[in-house]
Order: structure tokens, then C-alpha cells, then sequence
């Protein structure tokens, strides 16, 4: 597939160079899309603002990625600044709820605007009276062409957005390298306005400088910048906003479950966002032995695991085969879901050893959040579960597999107020040897995080 095959590897490494051969693929792609008799109008939209073929395509991209700091814009003037999604909610949280935070702060007149998912939007923007959400859309499951014409749908929802706006009241676009753009090779407004309106991050490193710093901590920088420090912007971290309702499920389970009286609650996500890659196995498509003998290590440990069932079919058919392998080793298995919450069996803590409880839950990403927040801490390979637990402040324990470079660790590093181990693995299938000596180091970091 050349998307996941060679954007996104291109992509994963950060360095400039690849970067720039991923701007060629899809400059080449863009060229491609626009001879298409369904991209009439996309190709007009294109050459009306001088994008007549792939070498204007990546001088724009030149051009955008090299600009200065704050442009000549009063903040009192800004009516509306649109946050652009990166499409993926970990990516969203751990580097877009910077974003929103910070352009709360500098533009205190502005309307916010966040571009994206309406169904996960919200644990963005959260209480911030001034921020909304708007959908776009992007379809991650569509054709790669398809995807590149949904572009003038997004220009549809920015004219849409600022066509009543009054003279003399500006509006601004902030950019983190969205899908939506295609990388920041499609522009979202006229050449002319881009200068004074367009804010766009890409997140590349020179190896030779580069200080082993992850995206949070460089885009933090990038905000000072571009927006000007504040005290306050100096105490912006990833957050997600949780709803009373989803604050009040949370505590119904931590009684149904009798949460208070366990050793240890570990919340864990075993999901890898549809790339196999990332999964420590030997490429089957049952649950590893990675995972099994971890959740079963962790049980005889006597913690209460809480664990994301995942979504699709092939991630269901895994939480099942470990929820059977769980009861096969007569550990109370609980299947629980955003709307039921079954209560624990077995007998309370008194202070003997106690048996281990699996907890599998089947739910939206809001409620398998409030229970990583009642957790003492999450396990989990690189996904959308880590930069979760990373916005709660959680003790992390994250596994890497399957990564291009030891620079796509550091990078993808999430941010949190707890303690944050890492377990780099390389890359996959893995034999049963491997698939324990991982086990063994993620259990070492369990052991030094939980209470005693």
C-alpha cells in the first residue's frame, strides 16, 4: 500500500530528508488525482492560487515550512483561529490540546475552532467556552484519491466559517502537518494571505542537532514562538476533558469492582490502531504469547486489569481469546461496557494474597479513559492508550515494535505528570524467546511503579 507502505515509513523517520522525499510521493500523487475526470474542479481550485504542477506544489512547502515567528496580526483583532486535526485521536491529544490551549491564551477575543472529528472533538477543547467543534471530513478507510479530493470539502467548512466576518476581524489557520492537507502540500487559502494567516508545524529533525527531544516538547517551543511565551503557556500539557456523566461511570465501576481493596489497578490497551507492525508476536492474528503471559503474570500479581477490548473484528477476537484464557486459569473475568457494569464476584481484600481480576471493557474512548484515570498505572503498546494516559498524568509503561528509527521513539514519547518507562523492541515477528525477554522487562518497570 503506498500510504502505509511509504508515506507513512517516510513520515516516521522525522529526518529532513525523507521528509522531503515524502513531499515528492505526494506532490506526484496530487498530480495524479487532478487528471481525473471527477477533480475538474480541484485541479481550477489549484491553478487559480499557482499550484499548476508537483514543483509548485513543493516550493509552497519550502515556503511554509520556513517562515518566521508571529505574524504583523494584533491579537485583539483575531475573530477565529481554526485548529486543524491530525485525523489520529492520540496525535490529536498529545500535540493539538497544546494547540488549543495556547491559542486560548494569546487570542483572548478569538472563536476557536477545532477542524476534525466531532465524535472525539470535545475531549479536546473541553471548558474553554470559546472553542467548538467543526467536522471535516477525511476518510481514513477511503481510496487514496478520494481522500486528496475531500480537500474541497475542507475548503468549503473554512469559507463557510468566515465568509460573515467583519471587516477588519482576522482569522487564522494552525496547522500540525494535518492529513487533511495532505501534509502541507495542499494550501487552505490564496498565496496572498498565507503569509499573515497560515501557521504550519512539520516536526522534522536534523540528526546532527537534534537533542533527543519528542514532538510535545519541540512543538511547546514552536508555540513560543510563533504565539510569544506566556507564564501561563509555560504550564500547558496534553489534557483530555472528561464529562461528569463519564467522571460518575468511573466511580460506579470503582465500586462495583471493589477498586480501593486491590494490590494494583493496571488499565492496558493492547490495540495498534490497525498496524500489525506494532504488535509484539510472531504475526498470527490470535493474542501473542507476549500478551498472554503478561495479563497472566500481572493477574497471579493479584492487580485488577482493566482492559480495552479494542474495536474491528480481529481486536475483538483477541480480547475474547484472552478473556477465556483468563478464566481457563480460574481468574475472575468481568465483561463490562460503557453502559453495563456488571459487579466483582470473588471475596474482598483482607490483606491474604488475592487473586487477580480481568476486567474486559468494550466502550467509547471517554469511558476507557475515566477508568485509565482510576488506574494506578497504564501498559500499552504506542497508541492512542499511551497519549490517554499521558493527558491524565498516569505512570506509563509503553511498548515499542515495529518503528523505522530509534528517532520515531523519542518522538512519539508521550507527556505526563507521572513516571514514563519506555520498552523498545525493534522490529517483529517475534519468537517465543523475544516474546518473553519483553515480558520480562515490561514486568520489571510494573514492579518498580506499583505500591508496595
Amino acid at each position: 500500500m503506498l500510504f502505509g507502505g511509504v508515506i507513512e515509513t517516510l513520515a516516521d523517520t522525522f529526518t529532513v530528508d525523507d521528509r522531503k522525499a515524502l513531499e515528492q510521493v505526494l506532490a506526484r500523487v496530487i498530480t495524479r488525482v487532478r487528471s481525473l475526470p471527477q477533480a475538474r474542479v480541484f485541479d481550477e481550485r489549484l491553478s487559480r492560487w499557482g499550484l499548476v504542477d508537483e514543483r509548485a506544489l513543493v516550493r509552497r512547502v519550502d515556503r511554509i515550512s520556513t517562515t518566521g515567528d508571529l505574524p504583523s496580526v494584533q491579537p485583539s483583532d483575531v475573530s477565529k483561529v481554526f485548529v486543524l486535526s491530525r485525523v489520529t485521536l492520540g496525535a490529536d491529544i498529545l500535540l493539538n490540546t497544546l494547540v488549543i490551549q495556547r491559542v486560548a491564551l494569546a487570542f483572548p477575543n478569538a472563536e476557536i475552532v477545532f477542524v476534525g472529528d466531532p465524535k472525539n472533538g470535545w475531549l479536546l477543547i473541553g471548558d474553554i467556552e470559546r472553542a467548538r467543534v467543526v467536522p471535516a471530513r477525511y476518510g481514513r478507510r477511503e481510496a487514496l484519491a478520494d481522500r486528496v479530493l475531500n480537500w474541497l470539502s475542507l475548503l468549503g467548512v473554512i469559507d463557510a466559517q468566515t465568509s460573515d466576518l467583519s471587516p477588519g476581524m482576522e482569522w487564522l489557520v494552525v496547522d500540525l502537518d494535518s492529513r487533511l492537507l495532505q501534509s502541507g502540500l495542499l494550501p487552505v487559502m490564496p498565496p496572498t494571505t498565507e503569509a499573515t494567516r497560515y501557521h504550519f508545524w512539520r516536526g522534522t529533525v536534523s540528526p546532527g542537532s537534534w537533542q533527543g527531544t519528542s514532538q510535545a516538547e519541540d512543538l511547546i517551543e514552536w508555540l513560543d514562538r510563533r504565539l510569544g511565551p506566556t507564564e501561563a503557556g509555560r504550564e500547558v500539557r496534553p489534557r483530555v476533558c472528561l464529562s461528569a456523566a463519564d467522571h460518575d461511570f468511573a466511580e460506579t465501576c470503582r465500586r462495583a469492582w471493589r477498586l480501593d481493596e486491590r494490590s494494583c489497578v493496571v488499565s492496558m490497551n493492547l490495540g495498534v490502531g490497525g498496524n500489525e507492525a506494532k504488535r509484539v508476536g510472531d504475526g498470527s492474528p490470535a493474542a501473542s504469547l507476549f500478551e498472554r503471559e503478561l495479563i497472566l503474570r500481572l493477574l497471579s500479581d493479584g492487580a485488577t486489569v482493566i482492559a480495552d477490548a479494542g474495536h474491528g473484528d480481529a481486536e475483538l477476537r483477541r480480547a475474547a481469546d484472552l478473556a477465556r484464557m483468563a478464566r481457563d486459569d480460574e481468574f475472575e473475568v468481568i465483561e463490562a461496557t460503557g453502559d453495563r457494569v456488571p459487579a466483582a464476584g470473588g471475596r474482598p481484600f483482607d490483606g491474604r494474597p488475592c487473586k487477580g481480576r480481568l476486567v474486559m471493557f468494550l466502550g467509547s474512548v471517554a469511558r476507557f479513559a475515566t477508568l485509565v484515570n482510576v488506574s494506578t498505572l497504564y501498559i500499552g503498546y504506542d497508541s492512542l492508550g499511551q497519549h490517554l494516559a499521558g493527558a491524565l498524568g498516569k505512570n506509563i509503561v509503553t511498548v515499542f515494535a515495529g518503528y523505522p528509527s530509534p528517532v520515531f521513539v523519542a518522538r512519539w514519547r508521550t507527556m505526563t505528570a507521572g513516571v514514563l518507562r519506555t520498552v523498545e523492541v525493534g522490529i517483529g515477528p517475534f519468537s517465543p524467546e523475544q516474546q518473553h525477554g519483553v515480558v520480562e522487562e515490561v514486568l520489571a518497570h510494573y514492579e518498580s511503579l506499583r505500591p508496595a
